[in-house]
């Protein structure tokens, strides 16, 4: 865990974690995530996107708030449906979306 710029902020570089999917599924991960909950108020993770990869499932059995983040002008609005779907399908707690690089045009 690093420390960075901003006061009470903390990090790890995902590229120098190696983690091989069968870890995302084990004991070994629930049990990283119980050890900084007792240091950290607030944990993110920041995933790859949900239509490329199932990795997100693992981590978001642990999470109380999903974050989609949207380009606009970048997906489809089906391929952002089928997004939002899949978390819902998960029976999140709660799923959040926020359009990024957005205009008076998408507003």
């Amino acid at each position: 865990v690093l420390n960075s710029n901003y006061k009470g902020l903390s990090y790890i570089k995902s590229w120098d974690v190696k983690i091989v999917k069968a870890d995302l599924y084990s004991y070994k991960l629930e049990k990283t995530i119980h050890i900084l909950k007792d240091h950290y108020q607030i944990i993110l993770f920041d995933c790859r996107p949900i239509l490329e990869s199932s990795d997100f499932q693992a981590i978001l059995n642990f999470c109380d708030l999903s974050i989609l983040v949207v380009r606009a002008g970048f997906q489809s609005s089906i391929k952002i449906k089928n997004a939002l779907s899949r978390l819902v399908n998960m029976k999140i707690n709660s799923v959040e979306a926020v359009l990024s690089c957005g205009n008076e045009e998408y507003f």
